[in-house]
Protein backbone atom coordinates (compact mmCIF):
# COMPACT_ATOMS: atom_id res chain seq x y z
CA UNK A 1 0.00 0.00 0.00
CA UNK A 2 1.48 3.53 -0.90
CA UNK A 3 0.55 6.72 1.17
CA UNK A 4 2.28 10.22 0.35
CA UNK A 5 3.39 12.41 3.04
CA UNK A 6 3.10 16.41 2.05
CA UNK A 7 2.98 19.57 4.13
CA UNK A 8 3.41 23.06 4.42
CA UNK A 9 1.74 23.69 0.53
CA UNK A 10 0.75 27.12 2.27
CA UNK A 11 -2.14 27.96 -0.65
CA UNK A 12 -2.62 31.80 -1.02
CA UNK A 13 0.62 32.72 -0.13
CA UNK A 14 1.47 36.62 -0.35
CA UNK A 15 5.13 36.25 -1.69
CA UNK A 16 5.05 39.74 -2.45
CA UNK A 17 7.90 40.62 0.12
CA UNK A 18 10.49 38.61 -2.35
CA UNK A 19 8.61 39.43 -5.69
CA UNK A 20 6.80 42.13 -7.83
CA UNK A 21 2.99 41.60 -8.03
CA UNK A 22 2.87 39.54 -11.25
CA UNK A 23 5.51 37.11 -10.34
CA UNK A 24 3.78 36.91 -6.70
CA UNK A 25 0.53 36.15 -8.99
CA UNK A 26 2.08 33.39 -10.55
CA UNK A 27 3.64 31.82 -7.91
CA UNK A 28 0.32 31.43 -6.45
CA UNK A 29 -1.23 30.37 -9.08
CA UNK A 30 1.98 27.45 -9.60
CA UNK A 31 1.33 25.96 -5.89
CA UNK A 32 -2.01 24.88 -6.85
CA UNK A 33 -1.22 23.81 -10.03
CA UNK A 34 1.46 21.89 -8.59
CA UNK A 35 -0.55 20.12 -5.89
CA UNK A 36 -3.02 18.98 -8.62
CA UNK A 37 0.10 17.70 -10.31
CA UNK A 38 1.06 15.53 -7.18
CA UNK A 39 -2.72 14.44 -6.64
CA UNK A 40 -2.38 13.10 -10.35
CA UNK A 41 0.65 11.30 -9.46
CA UNK A 42 -0.39 9.77 -6.65
CA UNK A 43 -3.15 8.25 -8.86
CA UNK A 44 -0.89 7.07 -11.67
CA UNK A 45 1.01 5.20 -8.72
CA UNK A 46 -1.55 3.72 -6.72
CA UNK A 47 -1.42 5.90 -3.53
CA UNK A 48 -4.34 5.52 -1.06
CA UNK A 49 -3.96 8.59 0.45
CA UNK A 50 -2.38 11.85 0.81
CA UNK A 51 -1.55 12.58 4.03
CA UNK A 52 -1.31 16.74 4.28
CA UNK A 53 0.59 17.27 7.95
CA UNK A 54 -0.05 21.03 8.01
CA UNK A 55 -0.40 24.70 6.54
CA UNK A 56 -2.47 23.66 3.57
CA UNK A 57 -3.14 27.15 3.28
CA UNK A 58 -0.87 30.19 4.80
CA UNK A 59 -3.95 32.19 5.98
CA UNK A 60 -7.01 31.17 8.22
CA UNK A 61 -9.61 33.34 5.50
CA UNK A 62 -8.32 31.96 1.85
CA UNK A 63 -9.39 33.41 -1.28
CA UNK A 64 -12.65 31.94 -2.91
CA UNK A 65 -11.04 31.42 -5.75
CA UNK A 66 -8.43 28.73 -4.15
CA UNK A 67 -10.85 27.17 -2.14
CA UNK A 68 -13.31 26.39 -5.26
CA UNK A 69 -10.03 24.82 -7.00
CA UNK A 70 -9.26 22.66 -3.98
CA UNK A 71 -12.84 21.57 -4.35
CA UNK A 72 -12.33 20.43 -7.90
CA UNK A 73 -9.54 19.01 -7.29
CA UNK A 74 -10.47 16.84 -4.61
CA UNK A 75 -13.97 15.73 -6.38
CA UNK A 76 -11.36 15.22 -9.53
CA UNK A 77 -9.53 12.51 -7.55
CA UNK A 78 -12.28 10.90 -5.65
CA UNK A 79 -10.91 7.73 -5.45
CA UNK A 80 -7.94 9.32 -3.11
CA UNK A 81 -8.18 9.73 0.64
CA UNK A 82 -6.95 13.51 1.64
CA UNK A 83 -6.04 12.99 5.51
CA UNK A 84 -5.41 16.62 6.50
CA UNK A 85 -4.51 17.83 10.22
CA UNK A 86 -4.44 21.63 9.97
CA UNK A 87 -1.06 23.13 11.30
CA UNK A 88 -0.77 26.76 12.83
CA UNK A 89 -1.34 28.96 9.65
CA UNK A 90 -4.83 27.41 9.06
CA UNK A 91 -6.22 26.11 12.49
CA UNK A 92 -9.17 28.21 12.41
CA UNK A 93 -10.62 27.46 8.83
CA UNK A 94 -14.09 25.71 8.77
CA UNK A 95 -13.35 22.78 5.88
CA UNK A 96 -17.20 21.74 6.08
CA UNK A 97 -17.68 22.30 2.52
CA UNK A 98 -15.61 19.85 0.99
CA UNK A 99 -15.55 16.69 -0.59
CA UNK A 100 -16.30 13.33 1.41
CA UNK A 101 -13.02 12.18 0.43
CA UNK A 102 -11.00 15.37 2.37
CA UNK A 103 -10.68 13.77 5.52
CA UNK A 104 -9.67 16.08 8.78
CA UNK A 105 -8.47 14.78 11.69
CA UNK A 106 -10.09 16.67 15.06
CA UNK A 107 -9.06 19.75 15.99
CA UNK A 108 -9.69 19.60 19.76
CA UNK A 109 -6.01 18.49 20.76
CA UNK A 110 -7.40 14.78 20.77
CA UNK A 111 -6.37 11.69 18.60
CA UNK A 112 -8.23 10.87 15.55
CA UNK A 113 -7.39 7.60 13.43
CA UNK A 114 -8.01 6.40 9.96
CA UNK A 115 -7.43 2.55 8.73
CA UNK A 116 -6.52 1.11 5.75
CA UNK A 117 -6.29 -2.70 5.72
CA UNK A 118 -2.82 -3.02 8.18
CA UNK A 119 -2.29 0.78 8.27
CA UNK A 120 -3.12 3.07 10.98
CA UNK A 121 -3.28 6.84 10.25
CA UNK A 122 -3.11 9.20 13.68
CA UNK A 123 -2.59 12.62 14.49
CA UNK A 124 -3.38 15.81 17.00
CA UNK A 125 -3.04 19.22 16.44
CA UNK A 126 -1.34 19.22 19.75
CA UNK A 127 2.07 17.42 20.26
CA UNK A 128 1.16 17.21 24.03
CA UNK A 129 -2.02 15.31 23.33
CA UNK A 130 -1.80 12.09 25.63
CA UNK A 131 -3.38 9.04 24.61
CA UNK A 132 -2.09 7.73 21.82
CA UNK A 133 -3.17 4.29 21.54
CA UNK A 134 -1.74 2.48 18.50
CA UNK A 135 -1.31 -1.71 17.95
CA UNK A 136 2.06 -2.85 17.80
CA UNK A 137 0.66 -5.82 14.99
CA UNK A 138 -0.22 -2.75 12.68
CA UNK A 139 1.57 -0.21 10.36
CA UNK A 140 1.43 2.95 12.27
CA UNK A 141 2.22 6.20 11.02
CA UNK A 142 1.47 9.67 13.11
CA UNK A 143 1.30 12.95 11.79
CA UNK A 144 1.94 16.13 13.45
CA UNK A 145 2.84 19.88 12.91
CA UNK A 146 5.50 22.03 14.81
CA UNK A 147 8.99 22.25 15.87
CA UNK A 148 11.06 19.28 17.07
CA UNK A 149 12.80 20.01 20.20
CA UNK A 150 14.68 17.44 22.38
CA UNK A 151 13.01 17.84 25.66
CA UNK A 152 9.14 18.55 26.59
CA UNK A 153 7.70 21.76 26.55
CA UNK A 154 4.92 22.85 27.12
CA UNK A 155 3.35 24.00 23.63
CA UNK A 156 1.07 22.77 21.55
CA UNK A 157 3.68 23.44 18.37
CA UNK A 158 6.44 21.98 20.22
CA UNK A 159 7.24 17.91 19.16
CA UNK A 160 9.31 16.03 21.96
CA UNK A 161 10.44 13.69 20.38
CA UNK A 162 11.42 11.23 23.17
CA UNK A 163 7.76 11.54 23.76
CA UNK A 164 7.06 9.23 20.94
CA UNK A 165 9.91 6.61 21.13
CA UNK A 166 8.81 3.73 22.07
CA UNK A 167 5.29 4.06 20.76
CA UNK A 168 4.74 1.47 18.39
CA UNK A 169 5.44 4.44 15.49
CA UNK A 170 6.60 3.45 11.93
CA UNK A 171 6.53 6.83 10.41
CA UNK A 172 6.20 9.85 12.58
CA UNK A 173 4.85 12.25 9.66
CA UNK A 174 5.85 16.05 10.78
CA UNK A 175 4.91 19.49 9.37
CA UNK A 176 5.66 23.19 9.81
CA UNK A 177 9.58 22.61 8.76
CA UNK A 178 10.28 23.71 5.26
CA UNK A 179 12.85 21.41 4.03
CA UNK A 180 13.18 17.92 3.88
CA UNK A 181 14.58 15.60 7.01
CA UNK A 182 14.45 12.21 8.19
CA UNK A 183 16.37 10.31 10.69
CA UNK A 184 15.50 7.76 13.38
CA UNK A 185 13.27 7.97 16.03
CA UNK A 186 14.00 4.65 17.83
CA UNK A 187 14.64 0.69 16.93
CA UNK A 188 11.32 0.64 15.00
CA UNK A 189 10.61 3.74 13.45
CA UNK A 190 11.68 7.34 11.84
CA UNK A 191 10.55 10.75 12.06
CA UNK A 192 10.47 12.70 8.67
CA UNK A 193 9.75 16.41 7.70
CA UNK A 194 8.62 16.79 4.14
CA UNK A 195 9.39 19.99 3.42
CA UNK A 196 7.30 22.36 1.41
CA UNK A 197 6.18 21.62 -2.21
CA UNK A 198 7.93 24.72 -3.56
CA UNK A 199 10.48 27.83 -2.35
CA UNK A 200 8.28 30.36 -2.00
CA UNK A 201 11.28 32.98 -0.57
CA UNK A 202 15.49 33.05 -0.42
CA UNK A 203 14.61 31.15 2.99
CA UNK A 204 13.53 28.02 1.36
CA UNK A 205 16.35 27.06 -1.03
CA UNK A 206 17.21 23.39 -1.97
CA UNK A 207 14.95 20.68 -3.30
CA UNK A 208 11.33 20.64 -2.72
CA UNK A 209 9.08 18.31 -2.60
CA UNK A 210 7.02 15.54 -0.88
CA UNK A 211 7.50 11.57 0.76
CA UNK A 212 6.45 8.30 -0.78
CA UNK A 213 5.58 5.90 1.37
CA UNK A 214 5.19 1.89 0.78
CA UNK A 215 3.96 -0.56 3.24
CA UNK A 216 4.74 -4.24 2.99
CA UNK A 217 5.81 -6.94 4.90
CA UNK A 218 8.91 -6.00 6.04
CA UNK A 219 7.20 -2.66 7.43
CA UNK A 220 7.47 0.95 5.69
CA UNK A 221 9.62 2.62 3.29
CA UNK A 222 10.08 6.05 2.08
CA UNK A 223 11.52 7.97 -0.79
CA UNK A 224 11.81 11.82 -1.20
CA UNK A 225 10.21 12.65 -4.82
CA UNK A 226 11.84 15.63 -5.62
CA UNK A 227 8.62 18.21 -7.23
CA UNK A 228 9.13 21.99 -7.12
CA UNK A 229 8.25 23.26 -10.58
CA UNK A 230 11.10 26.12 -9.43
CA UNK A 231 14.36 25.88 -7.68
CA UNK A 232 15.35 28.66 -5.62
CA UNK A 233 18.97 29.90 -4.94
CA UNK A 234 20.43 32.26 -2.61
CA UNK A 235 24.29 32.72 -3.03
CA UNK A 236 27.08 34.70 -1.83
CA UNK A 237 29.45 36.03 -4.32
CA UNK A 238 33.01 37.38 -3.01
CA UNK A 239 34.12 39.96 -5.58
CA UNK A 240 37.32 40.72 -4.37
CA UNK A 241 39.04 39.11 -7.44
CA UNK A 242 36.99 41.23 -9.74
CA UNK A 243 39.26 44.31 -10.75
CA UNK A 244 36.99 45.38 -13.91
CA UNK A 245 33.58 45.70 -14.30
CA UNK A 246 33.81 43.30 -17.01
CA UNK A 247 35.34 40.93 -15.08
CA UNK A 248 32.14 41.27 -12.50
CA UNK A 249 29.73 40.47 -14.89
CA UNK A 250 31.70 37.83 -15.93
CA UNK A 251 31.87 36.65 -12.06
CA UNK A 252 27.73 36.79 -11.39
CA UNK A 253 27.52 34.91 -14.92
CA UNK A 254 29.20 31.84 -14.20
CA UNK A 255 27.73 31.39 -10.68
CA UNK A 256 24.13 30.30 -12.53
CA UNK A 257 26.04 27.71 -14.27
CA UNK A 258 23.39 25.15 -12.26
CA UNK A 259 20.85 27.23 -12.20
CA UNK A 260 17.88 26.76 -14.79
CA UNK A 261 15.96 29.21 -16.82
CA UNK A 262 13.02 28.65 -14.73
CA UNK A 263 14.83 29.13 -11.23
CA UNK A 264 14.74 32.22 -8.83
CA UNK A 265 18.00 33.45 -7.50
CA UNK A 266 19.44 36.00 -5.23
CA UNK A 267 23.20 37.25 -4.95
CA UNK A 268 24.69 39.02 -2.53
CA UNK A 269 27.78 40.59 -3.65
CA UNK A 270 30.60 40.93 -0.42
CA UNK A 271 34.09 41.42 -0.21
CA UNK A 272 35.70 44.26 -1.40
CA UNK A 273 36.32 45.62 -4.79
CA UNK A 274 39.15 47.93 -6.26
CA UNK A 275 38.05 52.07 -6.28
CA UNK A 276 38.14 51.74 -10.24
CA UNK A 277 35.77 48.93 -10.21
CA UNK A 278 32.32 50.45 -10.84
CA UNK A 279 29.18 48.64 -10.27
CA UNK A 280 25.80 49.47 -12.16
CA UNK A 281 23.84 47.49 -10.26
CA UNK A 282 21.04 47.72 -12.09
CA UNK A 283 22.58 46.79 -15.40
CA UNK A 284 24.13 43.44 -13.34
CA UNK A 285 20.43 42.63 -11.86
CA UNK A 286 18.43 43.06 -15.24
CA UNK A 287 21.46 40.80 -16.58
CA UNK A 288 20.90 37.98 -14.60
CA UNK A 289 17.04 38.86 -14.87
CA UNK A 290 17.70 37.84 -19.01
CA UNK A 291 18.73 34.49 -17.45
CA UNK A 292 16.31 33.38 -15.06
CA UNK A 293 13.31 33.65 -14.31
CA UNK A 294 13.73 36.07 -11.27
CA UNK A 295 16.36 37.12 -9.76
CA UNK A 296 17.63 39.89 -7.11
CA UNK A 297 20.77 41.41 -6.02
CA UNK A 298 22.13 42.32 -2.45
CA UNK A 299 25.43 44.17 -2.66
CA UNK A 300 27.19 43.96 1.13
CA UNK A 301 30.33 44.45 -0.50
CA UNK A 302 32.49 47.38 0.37
CA UNK A 303 35.61 49.18 -1.72
CA UNK A 304 38.93 47.88 -1.13
CA UNK A 305 40.92 51.25 0.40
CA UNK A 306 44.28 51.92 2.86
CA UNK A 307 42.70 54.81 4.46
CA UNK A 308 46.77 55.97 5.17
CA UNK A 309 46.62 56.79 1.55
CA UNK A 310 44.74 59.74 1.97
CA UNK A 311 45.46 61.08 5.51
CA UNK A 312 47.99 63.94 3.35
CA UNK A 313 45.49 63.96 0.75
CA UNK A 314 44.16 67.27 0.43
CA UNK A 315 41.08 66.62 -1.72
CA UNK A 316 37.30 65.57 -0.40
CA UNK A 317 37.93 62.39 0.00
CA UNK A 318 41.31 63.19 2.11
CA UNK A 319 39.07 65.14 4.52
CA UNK A 320 36.36 62.87 5.11
CA UNK A 321 38.81 59.80 5.67
CA UNK A 322 40.73 61.48 8.09
CA UNK A 323 37.52 62.45 10.39
CA UNK A 324 36.29 59.55 10.30
CA UNK A 325 39.59 57.81 11.47
CA UNK A 326 39.96 60.29 14.43
CA UNK A 327 36.46 59.39 15.59
CA UNK A 328 36.51 57.12 18.93
CA UNK A 329 33.77 54.61 16.51
CA UNK A 330 35.50 51.06 16.01
CA UNK A 331 37.27 50.13 13.44
CA UNK A 332 34.46 48.14 11.70
CA UNK A 333 32.24 51.08 12.09
CA UNK A 334 34.72 52.96 10.07
CA UNK A 335 35.78 50.80 7.47
CA UNK A 336 31.82 50.20 6.39
CA UNK A 337 31.55 54.44 6.90
CA UNK A 338 34.46 54.74 4.62
CA UNK A 339 33.00 52.34 2.37
CA UNK A 340 29.76 54.07 2.33
CA UNK A 341 31.44 57.75 1.83
CA UNK A 342 33.72 56.18 -1.05
CA UNK A 343 30.76 54.86 -2.61
CA UNK A 344 28.81 58.12 -2.56
CA UNK A 345 31.43 60.00 -3.70
CA UNK A 346 31.61 57.67 -6.57
CA UNK A 347 28.32 57.88 -7.52
CA UNK A 348 27.48 54.97 -6.20
CA UNK A 349 23.95 53.67 -5.03
CA UNK A 350 24.40 53.99 -1.09
CA UNK A 351 22.03 51.48 1.01
CA UNK A 352 21.89 53.06 4.61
Amino acid sequence: MRFIHCSDIHLDSKMESNFPPDKARQRRQELLDRFEAMADYARHEGVAAVLIAGDLFDTPLPSRRTVSRLQVIFEKYSDLDFLYLKGNHDLDYDYADFPDNFRIFPDDGSWGYFEYVDVTVAASVSANSPGLSLDADRINIVMLHGQEVSSPKNDAQMIALPDYTGKKIDYLALGHIHSYKQQRLDERGVYCYSGCLEGRGFDECGDKGFVLLETGTDGISSRFITWSLRRVFDIDADISDANTAYELEGKLVSLLDSVREKDMVRITLTGTYGRDTYKDLDHLEALLRDRVWFAALRDESRIRVDPAEYMGDISLKGEFIRLVMASDMSESDKSAIISCGLKALAGEDVDI
